[in-house]
């Protein structure tokens, strides 16, 4: 991951430790992944469920870069305010 953003440069790591709390929120997506995809796959489908179940963790693989940086977002976002205009540049010009 970047250590700043491109376009507003807000810090991404604002203390030591700060994303161990983006656990919990990659955590919750991986459940609610694992769950809709079993379901889908199992009842929907109608594949066995030891058919089902490597597509799912396979599935699963692939999206873990996603997720741990989509967590990450997530959790930052609950302690950092969005600000449409960051450096306080104002889109028109006087």
């Amino acid at each position: 991951m970047h250590t700043h953003c491109p376009n507003c440069e807000q810090p991404f790591s604002l203390e030591p430790g700060f994303y161990f709390g983006a656990t919990y929120v990659s955590y919750g997506m991986t459940v609610v992944y694992m769950l809709s995809a079993f379901i889908f796959n199992w009842l929907l489908i109608g594949a066995p469920i030891m058919t089902a179940l490597p597509f799912v963790i396979g599935g699963f693989v692939l999206l873990s870069p996603m997720v741990f940086r989509l967590s990450r977002t997530i959790y930052l976002s609950f302690f950092v305010k969005y600000s449409p205009d960051p450096k306080g540049i104002s889109a028109e010009k006087p």
